[in-house]
């Protein structure tokens, strides 16, 4: 199965650009990396675990969001700004033609192994417009910083997280939409 190591996901995030970008589109973070709005990561330990390991994160960087969440989702700020959380359990459903699960590959090999393997779903969105991280010029910059920040509490607490949304790519030249090669798994 082809997938991209987690480490070399962070360091290709790390040489990315920070431009001052009107369109999501024209981000290089979006177009060598998947990163945009609703981005999905997936973890190997329960919600309730990720949220209570993001609201203990050395630093207490990311912060509870009191209102606004219902049921099995929980919600969140990063503190330095900009980036806004969404963890949830990981949810999926079986069809005829195969399965389906919300913010993971559509392939269905790589499909099942998430569903196995993973336990909860993190998303993250660029929605403290009144808060940004200062010196952050384009917001997915911002959310590759987050994707960072949740990889090293994923390493810390020996967890497995995988970055499905990793494998997509518009508007970059010699990409497909899904390249599976670039999913990207811990382990």
């Amino acid at each position: 199965m082809y997938k991209m190591e987690l480490d070399n996901y962070l360091i290709e995030l790390e040489s990315c650009p920070d431009e001052d970008v009107s369109n999501w589109n024209e981000s290089q973070f979006r177009k060598r990396l998947g990163v945009y709005d609703n981005f999905h990561i997936l973890i190997s330990a329960s919600y309730e675990e990720v949220f209570n390991d993001l609201i203990n994160f050395p630093g207490k960087k990311f912060i509870e969001k009191t209102s606004g969440y219902t049921g099995k989702c929980k919600g969140l700020n990063y503190g330095p700004g900009t980036v806004a959380l969404q963890v949830q359990p990981l949810t999926w459903y079986e069809f005829e033609d195969g399965l389906i699960a919300y913010g993971c590959s559509s392939n269905q090999e790589h499909l099942a192994r998430q569903i196995k393997e993973f336990k909860s779903n993190i998303v993250l969105f660029p929605y403290q417009k009144e808060n940004k991280i200062p010196g952050v010029l384009d917001d997915l910059k911002a959310i590759a910083i987050v994707i960072k920040e949740i990889a090293e509490l994923v390493k810390l607490n020996n967890l497995s997280m995988c970055i499905p949304a990793a494998a997509r790519y518009t508007n970059y030249p010699g990409y497909p939409d899904e390249d599976l090669s670039r999913i990207v798994y811990s382990s």
